[in-house]
């Protein structure tokens, strides 16, 4: 039940509030520069159902950074409110690479 409240609330009620409430753009990009630091930090996430190999981290790490670069340009380049959905979806992917949500499942 709370996975359907918390999915509901980050795939519905705040795209919602974004548009609403018409949260600035350049407020969502501040806020990028913390995906940025989560990105650079904890990407790539492991588990145990997927383990990536220590000689591969590194190539994917640079992956993910430049996937964010990509996203973040797409974000400057399309029109609102388009630009603001793709900013939230960074932020959005990037707080789950935060350790809180790894959670270690059993195989």
């Amino acid at each position: 039940l709370l996975c359907h409240v918390q999915n509901i609330v980050a795939f519905v009620m705040l795209p919602w509030l974004i548009v609403q409430y018409d949260i600035s753009f350049q407020f969502l990009l501040i806020l990028s520069l913390l995906s940025a630091l989560i990105v650079i930090k904890y990407a790539p996430a492991a588990t145990k159902k997927r383990p990536i190999a220590p000689k591969k981290v590194k190539g994917l790490k640079i992956k993910s950074i430049i996937v964010f670069v990509l996203l973040m340009t797409i974000a400057c380049i399309v029109p609102p409110p388009y630009n603001r959905f793709v900013v939230y979806g960074v932020l959005l992917q990037s707080f789950t690479l935060l350790p809180i949500f790894s959670i270690k499942e059993e195989v």
